[in-house]
């Protein structure tokens, strides 16, 4: 693949183990607090649950996804939710 494409070695790298492997670490972050400051509850279940999937979106988007993939959320959105809410 390198010697066909030209693509770094470490780059490649970055971006299919670094940016994964950071992202799970830094969203993981957030529900283990609230899973830890709370009492065991099906209140805190569901918080938690809340808690990671937020969690682990907004590290996907911000840490996870290049300039090109966070365009193409954008339009997705508006597309998708925008257009439900805007009568023609």
């Amino acid at each position: 693949l390198h010697r066909k494409q030209k693509y770094s070695i470490s780059n490649f790298l970055k971006e299919v183990y670094l940016k994964p492997y950071l992202v799970c670490a830094v969203s993981c972050i957030v529900p283990v607090l609230v899973f830890c400051q709370m009492e065991s509850s099906f209140v805190r279940l569901i918080v938690t649950i809340i808690v990671s999937v937020t969690s682990s979106l907004c590290c996907i988007y911000f840490l996870g996804l290049n300039a090109q993939m966070k365009q193409q959320v954008a339009d997705t959105v508006k597309q998708r939710f925008l257009s439900k809410f805007v009568k023609k």
